[in-house]
């Protein structure tokens, strides 16, 4: 926001990094650039179709901060109930991550949980 009233200060004009690809391209952009390398992690999980209490087990973090970590991507990105959560998560996070791979924070927690 600061950046946005810096630029328009100066004269210029401030496009939000969302819209860029889609001026610039043509193309919808999916609104994951606004959510957290935590928050990207939930999703992925979510994509999985873990629960809650399996995700705060695969992180190693409270239920009820999985649970503020939803209502936090829901809000990033318009989504109003836990089956657009659900469904979008599987979309975003197939073109995110390519088959058979997940983010770092997943992939050791996948890894500690077979260990243990």
């Amino acid at each position: 926001m600061q950046s946005a009233v810096r630029a328009v200060i100066a004269g210029g004009m401030y496009i939000h990094p969302q819209l860029v690809g889609q001026l610039l391209y043509d193309e919808p952009v999916e609104p994951v650039a606004g959510l957290s390398r935590r928050e990207l992690d939930v999703l992925e999980l979510i994509s999985n179709g873990l629960t809650n209490r399996q995700i705060a087990a695969r992180l190693h973090i409270g239920v009820r901060t999985v649970e503020e970590c939803r209502a936090v991507i829901r809000r990033k990105t318009g989504l109003n109930d836990r089956s657009e959560l659900t469904a979008f998560a599987r979309r975003v996070t197939g073109s995110l991550f390519s088959r058979g791979q997940s983010s770092p924070a997943v992939r050791r927690a996948g890894a500690l949980s077979r260990q243990g």
